[in-house]
């Protein structure tokens, strides 16, 4: 079954185009310039997205740990971040 992701500004990836998932410190900052830590995707045409944004690596690290568990089941197809609230 294909998985598909959907990142916390609604953009769709295909699990089967992701190289990697990392966590990243920096690379997007919130409304009040404070760094925001960073679950980024890597697909096979060295494509960087960014598919959740968080105010701690804590959350970011469960964020990513979440999809990781979902990844390995096959329950769903779909996979949506939980979407970030505005300050």
């Amino acid at each position: 079954m294909a998985k598909t992701i959907i990142t916390q500004s609604g953009e769709l990836i295909n699990y089967s185009n992701v190289v990697s998932v990392s966590v990243d410190s920096g690379a997007k900052k919130d409304s009040q310039n404070n760094k925001l830590f960073s679950v980024t995707a890597v697909t096979t045409n060295g494509q960087n997205t960014i598919i959740g944004s968080y105010d701690s690596c804590y959350e970011a690290n469960k964020a990513k740990d979440k999809l990781v568990e979902w990844l390995q089941s096959e329950i769903y197809g779909v996979y949506e971040f939980d979407r970030k609230e505005d300050d």
